[in-house]
């Protein structure tokens, strides 16, 4: 499943840039130089997602191995955290880089891997470093212009087409990032409120502390649907218009994840699917929202800050991960 997973990124890698080349429509920039449509069709979307995508592919084949094996280790690692809260930081990460981290830096890498492969097929003739200096000057510029044309003009375009759209984008997000924000509340809430009801249940059922925090089951999921829902309903003033209420309910809210962490750390529970980072920084989320709720910078901080603790997860995975080519277990 890991190598599958491996596979799939290389495929959605080029159509994830063409998506972009699309949507910021180079094909008007580049026609000035590129007149031919079917040629400038062809520079577009096909030279382009290749030499954008061509660092992250020599990335997933050099490490083919490593970031297989990484899944494997990242999700031992992060098995404490529930699914509900990695689904709810992996869409607020997948926004964060898809648009506003990948655009950025890949043209840029797209110029050093070319930089990078101009040095290593010079230095690998040996011969003509022997022979005559000129040689392999000559030779040098020669290569370097060569591999270097493409990506920097490919670069100079996709900056020229992808800024607009990124204006396009930042302005969306600032009119969107309220409704979004209300939306990560609203999900927070509702699996405060589920694990504290199944705490609870398990806490007077089995009458052991530590087994009050193992995964919940169906019925807690289904009843944290129904909050989501039901908190929608308070927030959107076209529908309950009670706003206010969900001021309330984060009080409340950011009352139990202070109990249960207080509870988490006295009795020393390391096993369960509670996860103290996580509902730390959900707390965050609510208190956020508390005092900063009409703030743009502060709310996007706060979706770049979890986005940016996603990302980490996975390169510190990365680097506790084998090369071998099979780790099991």
């Amino acid at each position: 499943m890991n190598r599958i997973l491996i596979f799939l990124a290389a495929l959605l890698t080029p159509a994830y840039f063409i998506t972009l080349l699309f949507l910021s429509n180079t094909q008007a920039i580049s026609f000035t130089l590129i007149p031919n449509i079917y040629l400038n069709i062809f520079f577009n979307f096909i030279v382009t997602p290749i030499i954008l995508s061509s660092p992250w592919l020599i990335l997933l084949y050099n490490f083919k191995n490593r970031l297989a094996n990484m899944f494997s280790v990242w999700a031992e690692k992060i098995s404490i955290v529930p699914l509900r809260y990695l689904l709810f930081y992996g869409l607020n990460t997948l926004a964060v880089a898809g648009f506003f981290i990948l655009p950025y830096i890949s043209p840029i890498l797209s110029v050093f891997t070319a930089i990078v492969v101009s040095w290593q097929l010079i230095a690998g003739r040996e011969e003509l470093w022997v022979k005559d200096r000129k040689i392999i000057v000559a030779v040098s510029v020669m290569i370097f212009s060569a591999l270097l044309f493409l990506p920097v003009l490919i670069s100079y375009f996709f900056y020229q087409s992808y800024l607009p759209l990124s204006v396009w984008i930042l302005e969306t997000w600032q009119s969107a990032v309220g409704y979004i924000y209300a939306f990560s509340i609203w999900v927070v809430n509702s699996l405060t409120i589920g694990s504290t009801v199944w705490f609870t249940y398990n806490l007077i059922a089995k009458r052991k502390i530590s087994d009050a925090f193992t995964e919940s089951n169906i019925w807690i999921r289904i009843l944290e649907l129904v909050l989501i829902i039901i908190f929608a309903y308070f927030w959107i003033p076209q529908l309950g218009n009670m706003s206010y209420v969900i001021d309330y309910i984060n009080i409340v809210s950011l009352f139990l994840m202070a109990v249960l962490i207080i509870l988490k750390l006295r009795y020393k529970v390391t096993g369960g699917s509670f996860s103290l980072v996580g509902v730390i920084v959900a707390g965050g989320f609510i208190a956020v929202d508390l005092l900063y709720r009409f703030n743009f910078i502060i709310l996007t901080g706060s979706l770049v800050f979890t986005s940016i603790i996603f990302l980490s997860s996975f390169i510190y995975a990365f680097a506790k991960s084998s090369d071998e080519p099979y780790l099991l277990g």
